[in-house]
Protein backbone atom coordinates (compact mmCIF):
# COMPACT_ATOMS: atom_id res chain seq x y z
CA UNK A 1 0.00 0.00 0.00
CA UNK A 2 1.23 3.30 -0.66
CA UNK A 3 0.31 6.51 1.57
CA UNK A 4 0.32 9.64 -0.26
CA UNK A 5 0.09 13.40 1.80
CA UNK A 6 -1.96 15.24 0.17
CA UNK A 7 -1.30 19.18 1.18
CA UNK A 8 -3.98 21.92 0.90
CA UNK A 9 -2.94 25.50 1.73
CA UNK A 10 -5.57 27.33 3.45
CA UNK A 11 -5.22 29.95 0.91
CA UNK A 12 -6.17 27.18 -1.77
CA UNK A 13 -8.75 25.71 0.55
CA UNK A 14 -10.28 29.26 0.83
CA UNK A 15 -10.20 30.07 -2.92
CA UNK A 16 -12.41 27.20 -3.40
CA UNK A 17 -15.95 27.61 -3.59
CA UNK A 18 -18.49 27.06 -0.28
CA UNK A 19 -20.26 24.32 -2.44
CA UNK A 20 -16.47 22.49 -2.82
CA UNK A 21 -15.01 23.02 0.21
CA UNK A 22 -17.94 21.15 1.83
CA UNK A 23 -17.91 18.51 -0.87
CA UNK A 24 -13.85 17.98 0.17
CA UNK A 25 -14.54 17.94 3.81
CA UNK A 26 -17.54 15.09 3.47
CA UNK A 27 -15.56 13.25 0.80
CA UNK A 28 -12.17 13.16 2.86
CA UNK A 29 -14.06 12.09 5.80
CA UNK A 30 -16.15 9.34 3.74
CA UNK A 31 -12.88 7.94 2.83
CA UNK A 32 -10.83 8.18 6.16
CA UNK A 33 -13.99 5.96 7.50
CA UNK A 34 -13.80 3.63 4.44
CA UNK A 35 -10.01 3.04 5.34
CA UNK A 36 -10.15 2.78 8.60
CA UNK A 37 -12.65 -0.20 8.26
CA UNK A 38 -10.62 -1.82 5.39
CA UNK A 39 -8.03 -2.11 7.49
CA UNK A 40 -9.87 -3.20 10.22
CA UNK A 41 -10.88 -6.48 7.97
CA UNK A 42 -7.54 -6.77 8.05
CA UNK A 43 -7.92 -8.20 11.55
CA UNK A 44 -10.43 -10.79 11.39
CA UNK A 45 -8.84 -14.48 11.54
CA UNK A 46 -9.89 -16.03 8.35
CA UNK A 47 -8.58 -19.30 9.21
CA UNK A 48 -10.95 -20.24 11.96
CA UNK A 49 -10.03 -23.57 14.39
CA UNK A 50 -13.56 -24.32 15.46
CA UNK A 51 -16.86 -24.02 14.74
CA UNK A 52 -17.37 -21.13 16.86
CA UNK A 53 -14.73 -19.80 15.18
CA UNK A 54 -15.91 -19.76 12.15
CA UNK A 55 -19.25 -18.57 13.09
CA UNK A 56 -17.71 -15.63 14.43
CA UNK A 57 -15.83 -14.98 12.00
CA UNK A 58 -18.63 -15.30 9.15
CA UNK A 59 -20.48 -13.00 11.29
CA UNK A 60 -17.76 -10.25 11.87
CA UNK A 61 -17.16 -10.22 8.00
CA UNK A 62 -21.03 -9.66 7.25
CA UNK A 63 -21.22 -6.94 9.71
CA UNK A 64 -18.49 -5.40 8.63
CA UNK A 65 -19.76 -5.81 4.75
CA UNK A 66 -23.00 -4.53 5.89
CA UNK A 67 -21.19 -1.40 7.25
CA UNK A 68 -19.30 -0.54 4.03
CA UNK A 69 -21.86 -0.95 1.86
CA UNK A 70 -23.79 2.00 3.97
CA UNK A 71 -20.47 4.05 3.44
CA UNK A 72 -20.57 3.50 -0.11
CA UNK A 73 -24.19 4.37 -0.50
CA UNK A 74 -23.68 7.26 2.04
CA UNK A 75 -21.02 8.87 -0.43
CA UNK A 76 -23.02 8.18 -3.74
CA UNK A 77 -26.07 10.11 -2.10
CA UNK A 78 -23.17 12.98 -1.51
CA UNK A 79 -21.70 12.90 -4.83
CA UNK A 80 -25.50 13.01 -6.53
CA UNK A 81 -26.52 15.80 -3.58
CA UNK A 82 -23.16 17.84 -4.35
CA UNK A 83 -23.31 18.43 -7.87
CA UNK A 84 -27.25 18.09 -8.76
CA UNK A 85 -27.76 20.86 -5.86
CA UNK A 86 -24.57 23.21 -6.93
CA UNK A 87 -24.67 24.88 -10.22
CA UNK A 88 -21.47 25.73 -9.35
CA UNK A 89 -20.17 22.21 -9.56
CA UNK A 90 -22.06 20.69 -11.98
CA UNK A 91 -21.62 23.48 -14.34
CA UNK A 92 -17.56 23.36 -13.19
CA UNK A 93 -17.02 19.90 -13.88
CA UNK A 94 -19.77 19.17 -16.52
CA UNK A 95 -21.33 16.22 -15.15
CA UNK A 96 -24.56 15.56 -16.90
CA UNK A 97 -27.83 13.91 -15.02
CA UNK A 98 -27.11 10.34 -16.99
CA UNK A 99 -23.84 10.41 -15.46
CA UNK A 100 -24.95 10.42 -11.72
Amino acid sequence: MEIFKVTIPKKAFLSLSEDEQVFLIQATRLHDELTMLDKLSLFIDTRPKTDIDKMTTEFQLLFLIQIIIGYLCEAWKLVQKQFKQSEHLNKMYRFSESEL
